[in-house]
């Protein structure tokens, strides 16, 4: 009966150890339909080119968390930004694709003494799906691609591809009848 109880205690304080180290039957498994969300968003630096230190983006992930930092050279040293994140590849992508958005918002009557640097920071989470090979993360800057990365079991990431595309524009066309 000893022996029982023992085993029993020891069974019990085994499951609720690995439970809290992410291991184990009482550990769910990733919500493949949670959205990817920014977790932070910052600016770090801004001013004038000259006092600004530029530094091209470096961006780290791993298992779907991730890093982005960089410069972005603006017309004014008080331009905001803004930041969207969102899932662009199918749900049957074997390669699970999201983007990062950063716009600059140029203010009115801004001055003009100096162009800009703001120096930004921005961590996401973008959920990985245990049926993909693989998972890609973009970030643009007003429409052009200015990082991506990833990492894969299986296919290329097609990052290569995604810093070559040229930015698309689009514009309605006008009723020339009237």
């Amino acid at each position: 009966m000893r022996r029982a109880l023992l085993l029993a205690v020891v069974l019990v304080v085994a499951a609720a150890g690995m439970s809290l180290a992410g291991a184990g039957p009482f550990q769910g498994d990733p919500d493949p339909d949670r959205p990817p969300a920014i977790g932070s968003f910052e600016i770090t630096d801004r001013g004038c080119q000259d006092e600004v230190r530029e530094f091209a983006s470096s961006n780290s992930a791993g298992d779907g968390d991730g890093v982005d930092a960089g410069t972005i050279d603006t017309d004014s040293p008080e331009t905001e930004l803004s930041a969207e994140m969102r899932r662009t590849s199918p749900e049957s992508a074997a390669v699970v694709t999201y983007r990062i958005d950063l716009r600059t918002h140029e203010p009115a009557g801004a001055n003009e003494s100096c162009a800009g640097r703001i120096a930004y920071r921005v961590e996401y989470d973008a959920p990985v799906s245990e049926a993909a090979v693989g998972h890609r993360v973009a970030l643009t800057v007003d429409g052009r691609t200015k990082s991506c990365g990833g990492s894969t079991s299986g296919p290329d990431l097609g990052c290569h591809r995604l810093m070559t595309e040229t930015t698309t524009h689009y514009t309605n066309a006008s009723d020339a009848a009237a």
